[in-house]
């Protein structure tokens, strides 16, 4: 979860107690990496024989300092305002659930906050490209069976539209 504190950027979540990462946050920098739609973008979608294929791709990479939030009631409170995020109608069955399961469950992950320190984005939607095969590449990502490349086909509009 991404939300605002103290006029500052906050990622919260957690980690499963297996997953050796929690090791780390306090003591490395942190990079958060948030991937968005990318997709192959073949040769044959251009004009000129004179090229290779290449990649599209919007991605956003968030560098930060992290901290442990050891407080069951801090690491409950994250897990709630996810649940409300993600799956709203969950929050009825996790309610009914027994406070030692929950702790059970509580005790199996590690919280943590991410406080923002830099946000870098990038995108590559073949804008070196001419405007006929840009067109070219956003038809043929539309008509994809891959949700991923019809995604980006959307972004390549848009990104059109601003011309």
């Amino acid at each position: 979860m991404i939300k605002e504190k103290d006029e500052k950027l906050i990622i919260s979540s957690h980690f499963g107690k297996g997953n050796e990462h929690y090791n780390y946050i306090e003591s490395s920098p942190c990079l958060v990496i948030f991937t968005e739609p990318h997709a192959y973008i073949s040769p044959k979608l251009y004009t000129s024989k004179n090229n290779v294929p290449t990649w599209d791709y919007i991605t956003v990479q968030v560098y930060g300092t992290g901290k442990i939030i050891d407080s069951i009631e801090l690491k409950e409170s994250i897990l709630k305002e996810m649940i409300v995020f993600y799956e709203e109608e969950y929050s009825e069955q996790w309610d009914s659930l027994s406070d030692s399961y929950k702790k059970r469950m509580m005790n199996g992950i590690v919280a943590f906050e991410i406080e923002i320190e830099q946000i870098l984005g990038k995108k590559k939607l073949s804008q070196n490209k001419s405007n006929i095969e840009q067109i070219n590449i956003m038809e043929h990502l539309s008509k994809s069976e891959d949700t991923a490349a019809q995604k980006l086909s959307e972004y390549m509009k848009i990104d059109l539209q601003k011309e």
